[in-house]
């Protein structure tokens, strides 16, 4: 005797509430790779890794704007795809790097100073060395610690030890007073 059918509308149902291939593979008890074959033939979900033209222009006039508003998974819906294919898609068409604009320092209720630390991260890399003391130890943290008060600036940073970049946030005056309304 071999394996009772399944119809599609049972794998469809499965897929719809489960909301992946696998899972819902193991629902109905088939493979995964049946499963997906099955809804990509009935024209539920798309080819794995197939991206036409015409989804390469919608993601040229669109990518950018639901980027910049932190919006990418509803692109992603939009576009019945997942928001990491349509990030390593942006890549590869040039549309994004890992030194562009940061959007989720952007967002409502974030903090500014670690945008601007996330910047200059970016721009300069890891701290490795204190500027200060020296240390230079690979088992220690380092940060970039702001020098004037001028946030926005990347060059406006000095790299520095945990210890160090305390004892100089103490130190100014600004950062007392905020740390001071603080408590």
């Amino acid at each position: 005797m071999g394996k009772k059918k399944v119809d599609d509308e049972a794998i469809v149902s499965a897929y719809a509430q489960l909301g992946s291939v696998w899972k819902a593979a193991k629902a109905v008890n088939l493979c995964g790779q049946t499963v997906h074959e099955r809804l990509v033939r009935i024209g539920k979900i798309k080819p794995a890794n197939v991206f036409t033209e015409d989804e390469r222009e919608m993601l040229r006039k669109e990518y950018t704007e639901h980027r910049n508003k932190g919006k990418l998974d509803s692109l992603a819906q939009k576009m019945g795809r997942t928001k990491p294919f349509l990030c390593r898609q942006a890549r590869a068409m040039g549309l994004t790097n890992a030194k562009g604009f940061k959007p989720y320092a952007e967002k409502a209720g974030s903090n500014p100073y670690a945008k601007f630390h996330a910047r200059v991260r970016s721009l300069r890399g890891d701290p490795r060395k204190c500027e200060i003391c020296g240390e230079d130890n690979p088992s220690k943290y380092y940060d970039w610690a702001n020098i004037t008060g001028d946030y926005e600036n990347p060059d406006d940073y000095k790299r520095m030890c945990r210890p160090c970049h305390r004892k100089h946030d103490k130190s100014r005056p600004m950062l007392a007073h905020l740390r001071g309304a603080a408590s």
